[in-house]
């Protein structure tokens, strides 16, 4: 059996990482020349190139939808300083009803005594509803804005989808033992 580095693998035949699929937007191309750095020396478990793309194919469709997850909550559009961020939608039904009489009284400018001047009637029923929506963002203040970025740059550098796809690759496809 003939022992192959990555970087061999891929000089023989350019081709070994067309069929890969990568989640969305993310650059294939940047991928693949990560890989080629990281990996060039190590051993390939798969020296034979038809045989190789054929896997890689395979792999890198079952394990996708967990990369595009990762992808997409790494390039996810927020505000890292933030801690609540979210719209508020309150509805409330009123039930207004009203009946009964209301009597208007005046009374002449020389006399105290009053006397009924108009009288209504009123019967009936409205239900009405109305809707309440709110915005709420910013930093509610239980960790300090100063904490929020560190732990939004810690992750960052911790949880970089292309290194995590790099070392699924190392995993799978290269020999590990020095």
């Amino acid at each position: 059996m003939a022992f192959l580095s990555v970087m061999g693998l891929y000089q023989f035949d350019q081709t070994i990482f067309d069929p890969m699929v990568v989640p969305g937007d993310m650059d294939k191309e940047t991928l693949v020349g990560s890989i080629l750095d990281e990996c060039s020396e190590l051993e390939c478990v798969i020296p034979d190139p038809n045989v190789f793309k054929a896997v890689i194919n395979y792999w890198s469709k079952k394990n996708l939808q967990p990369w595009t997850k990762m992808y997409e909550a790494q390039v996810a559009d927020y505000n890292p300083l933030w801690n609540k961020d979210g719209t508020y939608k309150e509805t409330e039904t009123r039930d207004l009803r009203s009946s009964g009489d209301s009597t208007g009284m005046v009374s002449a400018f020389n006399t105290s005594d009053f006397q009924n001047a108009s009288r209504n009637t009123a019967n009936g029923s409205d239900t009405g509803t109305v809707t309440r929506e709110r915005r709420e963002y910013g930093n509610i203040g239980v960790t300090t804005s100063t904490a929020m970025l560190t732990e939004e740059m810690e992750f960052r550098s911790r949880y970089n989808v292309y290194n995590i796809i790099i070392e699924d690759f190392k995993s799978r496809f290269c020999v590990l033992v020095y």
